[in-house]
């Protein structure tokens, strides 16, 4: 039997999908969410929403559990290989945010804007092979770039603005190492 909640075999079954989906837009959308507001605007049984999710205050963090799997699952294979260079991996998960643009955005308007700095961090061992930078100036630079991921989110994660976000975060990353030296 498959295991309750949002996790990444749930998501991949349409019906759940489209439910959930339907659940967190819902949640969005609700001034104050609560089961009862959900389940009357989203048509499901109270036990369809209690198969997704715990409560209600746990949809924000079911949801970050919930992208960062996914986060790492899409971009386990690009970190594994050693020649891949800094920019794809980069680009990738500016596409990862893109394609999932609906989340982030809520994400932001919320307390869980960290999910950024997080995903960010996943790539601290990338970053330190290639940069060679100690681990308290990736943190610095960690928060630059979810600055400028947080900027991207103003406009909704458009796609129009992937390649300026992209340029952006490449040039943070280039100069790193010679902007934080006086950090020493």
């Amino acid at each position: 039997m498959a295991k309750r909640g949002l996790n990444l075999k749930n998501m991949s079954n349409r019906r759940f999908r489209k439910t959930e989906d339907a659940i967190f837009a819902a949640y969005n959308s609700i001034k104050e969410p609560s089961a009862h507001r959900i389940v009357s605007k989203v048509h499901i049984s109270r036990s369809t929403f209690y198969r997704h999710h715990k409560n209600i205050h746990s949809i924000t963090r079911d949801y970050e559990k919930y992208i960062l799997e996914k986060y790492s699952a899409t971009l386990r294979p690009f970190l594994a290989k050693n020649h891949t260079q800094l920019k794809t991996i980069i680009l990738q998960m500016l596409i990862f945010i893109m394609a999932h643009k609906t989340i982030f955005h809520a994400f932001l308007k919320s307390e869980h804007a960290k999910i950024l700095e997080k995903l960010t961090l996943h790539l601290e061992p990338k970053f330190a092979q290639s940069l060679r930078l100690p681990h308290r100036h990736f943190g610095i630079l960690a928060k630059e770039i979810t600055g400028v991921i947080e900027e991207w989110g103003k406009t909704n994660f458009a796609e129009s603005k992937l390649d300026s976000t992209l340029a952006d975060i490449i040039f943070l990353v280039t100069t790193a190492k010679s902007r934080l030296k006086p950090l020493n």
